[in-house]
């Protein structure tokens, strides 16, 4: 009873909302509660979706799990839409208890979401969104351009799922994207303490009640115990009838959300290829002749690339690619990047057909993989060599296992960082096999299992070391990872191993590779 009357008192110290953005700590200065204001605006205007900000001097002891999934509850954030409005409990609850300052690690910060965003912004999603946040924050020193960066994160994933775009300009130190799935990235910052990424909290919860059986003293009546056996028979098979009816309910649902959210992903992905024609058209009539080549390369193309992942990057070639050159499209290139696309890679014709020996991998990479869509053809006449291929190969693969070695001390005592930290490198790692197997002569596969097991066979690797991160790719269940656990020491041998194979790899007694 005095537990239950403490957590009472503590819930009732909640603070009542004043806006989207809840700066009770004072952290927030005006500007950037502005900013915050006009996404939380947009997204509730165009998806029926909320997010609340809030920011506490203190958590008086309790978790910040507790604190934002209470908050979440008390304020009823998110819609009160009918059964089947995508949009219903569609609400998330940014909530950060700031330290002294940005990277002293005093900081809490933990994002919860409501039913109707958690199969959106899952936790691993989350976990992303709370690293970008830390790392502004740190970069920036200021609490609050953390916040307007993760406000502006979310509401991308709002965006996604609901099929629309935010007006406003990317915060500067914001990702250009942040993937449900996992990265090419290692991530280098933390500002949370807490290692959790994203919690929901449910609005209907209903469980079938349990009936007293028998009395508590003395002696049993046969008849009124018979017929409480009879109750609770009958209390007991309603209640798994309810039970096997919200789980049908589940998962009808969930089947629904899938085939809505690919519908929407495939509409998606037209207006995207839309849009990039009309940019296409755009360089063309406004470059002229200057125009050599612009293409489309990448997981866009690339058919087994998932479709979040699939990125418009592009290829623009100029006969001259000086400043005063670029001048005319300069409005074309900022408007594409500001709906959310990374920049073209933008090469002079002279400079591209010179780079053989210094991007082998990134050459060889997109000529697999591109889409011409003006001019002519950037891969005709371009040749690259065994030997630089494995130049650079070596040079890429020592300097990711460097990086790799020092975040993994860092994160190897923490079960989940690691895992993060294994799935973020694992994107990075499997650019690089594909390399592997051009130098020794192979086609790269398409598929991530395929790859690691000729790469490893290749290499003399043990593919096993990739099952937990290929696994949790697919979206299998997986067993969370322990501190220090042996998943993660033989991934790191196993890219020592690639990295000593490529030290010592002749390619003048290697069959055929680029050439």
């Amino acid at each position: 009873m005095f537990a239950l009357t403490i957590a009472l008192v503590l819930q009732l110290q909640l603070p009542s909302p004043v806006g989207y953005v809840n700066d009770f700590a004072g952290v927030v200065d005006a500007a950037s509660e502005r900013a915050m204001t006009a996404i939380i605006e947009e997204v509730r205007s165009k998806s029926g979706g909320e997010i609340a900000v809030v920011t506490l001097p203190d958590l008086a002891g309790r978790s910040p799990m507790s604190v934002a999934r209470d908050i979440g509850r008390e304020w009823g954030v998110g819609s009160r839409g009918g059964p089947g409005d995508p949009a219903r409990n569609a609400g998330v609850v940014l909530l950060l208890k700031p330290g002294d300052r940005p990277g002293d690690g005093r900081a809490d910060l933990f994002i919860a979401t409501g039913t109707g965003a958690e199969g959106f912004i899952t936790d691993a999603r989350a976990g992303r969104i709370r690293d970008a946040i830390g790392r502004a924050s740190v970069e920036s020193g200021s609490y609050a351009e953390g916040l307007v960066v993760g406000v502006w994160l979310l509401g991308q994933a709002f965006a996604e799922e609901f099929g629309f775009e935010i007006t406003g300009d990317r915060p500067p130190r914001a990702p250009e994207r942040v993937p449900s799935g996992p990265g090419g990235a290692v991530p280098v910052l933390h500002l949370a303490r807490h290692s959790e990424g994203c919690r929901s909290w449910s609005q209907d919860d209903r469980r079938p009640q349990r009936s007293l059986r028998t009395q508590r003293f003395g002696q049993v009546d046969p008849a009124r115990h018979a017929a409480g056996w009879r109750r609770s028979r009958r209390w007991r098979r309603l209640g798994w009838r309810r039970l096997r009816g919200w789980r049908v309910r589940r998962i009808r649902r969930r089947r629904w959300l899938r085939r809505r959210r690919r519908r929407r992903e495939l509409l998606m992905a037209k207006n995207a290829h839309a849009k990039l024609d009309a940019l296409a058209a755009q360089l063309e009539r406004k470059l002229g002749d200057d125009l050599v080549t612009f293409a489309l390369y990448g997981a866009a193309v690339r058919h087994d690339a998932r479709e979040q992942d699939r990125e418009l990057t592009t290829l623009l070639i100029l006969n001259d690619a000086s400043p005063g050159a670029l001048r005319p499209v300069e409005d074309e290139i900022a408007g594409w990047v500001k709906k959310g696309n990374p920049p073209p890679l933008i090469f002079a014709e002279h400079e591209w057909r010179g780079a053989t020996d210094v991007f082998p991998i990134e050459i060889e990479d997109m000529r697999e993989a591109h889409q011409l869509l003006r001019g002519r053809d950037p891969f005709d006449g371009i040749t690259t060599t065994k030997e630089d291929l494995r130049r650079e190969l070596e040079r890429e693969i020592r300097g990711k296992l460097l990086r790799l070695r020092t975040e993994f001390a860092a994160a190897a005592s923490n079960g989940k960082a690691l895992g993060e930290l294994l799935l973020d490198s694992a994107g990075t790692f499997f650019v690089l096999f594909r390399a592997v197997l051009r130098l020794v002569g192979r086609t790269p596969a398409q598929t991530p299992k395929t790859l690691v097991h000729e790469t490893a066979e290749a290499a003399g690797l043990d593919a096993s070391a990739f099952d937990w991160v290929l696994d949790k790719i697919v979206g299998h269940n997986v067993q969370a990872l322990k501190a220090h656990d042996p998943v993660g020491d033989h991934y790191v041998k196993q890219v020592e191993r690639l990295a000593q194979f490529i030290d010592t790899y002749d390619t003048t007694r290697a069959p055929g590779a680029p050439s």
